[in-house]
């Protein structure tokens, strides 16, 4: 869906092409359809796994080839923010 607003970030260590992006949205509504669309794609298919953390207005999409650990990393990153 295009809602909300986005920057698209590079993960190198994944690959060259990799990484994830950042979006920030103005109400629930939009951040909870991009949430489901992020959790739906890999609920038809590993294959479109894909990290997803949320705090406030703010949503992140990794590439689910990030390992677990790297990805809790960006979790906690945006657990702190205030």
């Amino acid at each position: 869906p295009m809602i909300g607003q986005g920057t698209r970030f590079l993960v190198p260590s994944i690959c060259a092409d990799c990484g994830g992006r950042l979006f920030v949205f103005d109400n629930q509504a939009d951040l909870d359809k991009m949430r489901s669309y992020y959790e739906g794609l890999a609920a038809q298919s590993a294959m479109f796994f894909s990290w997803v953390f949320v705090k406030d207005n703010l949503l992140i999409q990794i590439n689910g080839d990030l390992p677990e650990a790297q990805a809790m990393k960006y979790k906690a990153a945006l657990d702190g923010l205030q």
